[in-house]
């Protein structure tokens, strides 16, 4: 079966009573309430660029791509959310910027574009979480526009860096860092071949472990 595209309904569609990150726990009972639980199969779209918004997100389990013409922009970690900057007011019709696609099996949250809207507008605590997110999220993208210029070296520094929770995870490939940071596959490997030459990095199979952050924040500065 063509797993693609393909969105499976766990069991009884429950969210799960704890929380996938301590930052949602004061407003997970508020979410849970009106949302239902999706399980993804791995490279799914949860939704593609263009589409209109007619829900919002909250991962759960797992890892998602968003990707806009074909670039890697972000990967979702469980406890972020996708959707909720666009609206604007409950009965807007507005489409997805960008595209979301499972990297492994995963969940999510979802709730309807009015709901999430609804719970913002009541809710503070709700309100303050989708804008941080939001805010955490362009000030990523917009670290990574700014440093376009600079050397493959100091693009996967600051990667490594800003995902370094992502690097136990064994989905996440070299080929995907090299789309986040706009090389190649084969630049990547050499790239970390020398980080670990240098001490700065070292392997546990086929995961990362950084040991010598400072060096990375150097290359950064």
């Amino acid at each position: 079966m063509n797993t693609l595209n393909t969105i499976v309904l766990t069991e009884g569609s429950q969210p799960p009573k704890k929380p996938p990150t301590e930052e949602l726990s004061q407003i997970w009972k508020s979410l849970i309430k009106f949302g239902t639980k999706l399980k993804l199969e791995r490279k799914c779209y949860l939704f593609r660029a263009g589409e209109h918004n007619k829900h919002v997100y909250i991962s759960l389990s797992g890892y998602l791509m968003l990707t806009k013409n074909k670039t890697l922009l972000d990967i979702v970690e469980p406890g972020q959310s996708l959707g909720a900057a666009l609206l604007n007011s409950g009965n807007s019709i507005q489409t997805y910027p960008v595209s979301a696609m499972s990297i492994d099996q995963s969940e999510v949250l979802q709730l309807s574009a009015e709901v999430a809207f609804d719970l913002m507008n009541s809710n503070p605590l709700v309100n303050e979480y989708f804008i941080r997110q939001f805010k955490d999220r362009m000030s990523y993208l917009q670290i990574c526009r700014s440093i376009e210029s600079l050397p493959v070296t100091n693009r996967v520094a600051f990667f490594l860096l800003q995902k370094k929770s992502l690097l136990k995870n064994t989905t996440i490939t070299r080929k995907m860092i090299a789309q986040a940071v706009n090389t190649t596959q084969e630049t990547v490997i050499r790239t970390l071949a020398n980080f670990e030459k240098q001490k700065i990095i070292e392997y546990a199979g086929r995961k990362i472990i950084l040991i010598d952050s400072s060096h990375l924040e150097k290359l950064c500065l």
